[in-house]
C-alpha cells in the first residue's frame, strides 16, 4: 500500500509515557498470516488476551 502499513503495524498497542501498553489491538487486519480472514481475527484475540494476562498492570490490579 501507498503507507507501507502492514499487521505488525496494526497490532502495535498504544502506549502510555512510561513506555507500558494501555491500548491494545486485535482483529484480522492485525494478524500477518490469516489477514482478512476469522481465522485473523480469532488468532489476534488470543494474542491481545495474551498480552493483558501476562501483562505486570493486570497482576497489580488482580491483588487490589
Amino acid at each position: 500500500d501507498k503507507f507501507n502499513v502492514g499487521p505488525k503495524d496494526l497490532a502495535e498497542p498504544i502506549r502510555k509515557l512510561d513506555g507500558k501498553p494501555f491500548l491494545h489491538f486485535a482483529g484480522e487486519a492485525t494478524d500477518e498470516i490469516f489477514p482478512s480472514y476469522v481465522q485473523g481475527a480469532v488468532i489476534s484475540g488470543w494474542r491481545v488476551a495474551s498480552e493483558i494476562l501476562n501483562s505486570n498492570e493486570l497482576k497489580i490490579m488482580h491483588k487490589l
